[in-house]
């Protein structure tokens, strides 16, 4: 039996190119992208080029589906980053309505002068005066006369004062409220701790009116139906005193 002849090193691990043949092919490749390259400058696909065939695919698409027509991109608007196109218009936008706000803004004054009475409150006169947005700063707060005490036939409104625990006589303001027969008195407590309105002297309640602890902004009224003096007191600050007179 004749002997197999040799195989060779291609014929055993199959076809096997050398160094060379690859660095041919890898020449070639490089040749051709650089020709593209080449041909695409040569063209001149800058960003001109592409706005125009962006506008022409948007507008077939928009013919095809019946849309109106867009607003056409310019190379500039390409250029420029999607969240910041427009930005310009928009701070113009800005500042002129700040200059439109500024320039109609007018100082608004309202004046109210009456006498007014809040829950039998105390009854106050005086200016409120409220600034239009074109000036804040001259906002001025209302000022009551909250110390004056109600005419005779009228509601008095009674404020137990700050500090009123130290106090004796002036704890309660007016004292003495004069009210006339069939009207009401409203203690209100504008100190920062509790007290009572109490009828009553000589830190001895009488039982004829008596509000119990009056937290801080707490208020409490009672009618008097008859004429006469009634006295009164704190329970919790014995020391602090006032009358209501009727007539």
């Amino acid at each position: 039996m004749a002997p197999e002849p040799k195989k060779d090193d291609a014929q055993k691990g199959g076809y096997s190119p050398d160094m060379k043949t690859v660095g041919l092919a890898i020449l070639a490749m490089g040749i051709s992208l650089l020709l593209v390259i080449i041909a695409w400058m040569a063209i001149g696909v800058d960003p001109d080029y592409s706005a125009e065939v962006m506008q022409e695919q948007q507008a077939s698409l928009r013919e095809q589906y019946g849309l109106p027509p867009e607003e056409t991109l310019t190379a500039a608007q390409l250029e420029t980053p999607p969240s910041l196109r427009g930005l310009e218009n928009a701070t113009d936008n800005a500042t002129s309505l700040a200059t439109s706000s500024n320039a109609t803004g007018s100082n608004q004054t309202t004046t109210i002068v009456g006498n007014q009475t809040a829950a039998g409150n105390a009854t106050g006169i005086g200016n409120q005066t409220s600034a239009a947005p074109g000036n804040q700063t001259n906002q001025t707060a209302a000022t009551g006369n909250a110390t004056a005490a109600a005419p005779a036939g009228g509601t008095a409104a009674v404020s137990i004062v700050q500090g009123a625990s130290s106090k004796t006589n002036d704890a309660y303001n007016p004292n003495p409220a004069q009210i006339s027969a069939g009207s009401a008195v409203t203690w209100t407590n504008d100190d920062s701790v509790p007290h009572t309105a109490t009828s009553g002297q000589n830190a001895t309640p009488d039982g004829t009116f008596d509000s119990g602890i009056l937290q801080q902004g707490a208020s409490f009224s009672f009618t008097f139906e008859e004429a006469g003096e009634y006295p009164y007191f704190c329970t919790l600050h014995p020391n602090m005193v006032g009358t209501v007179s009727v007539s």
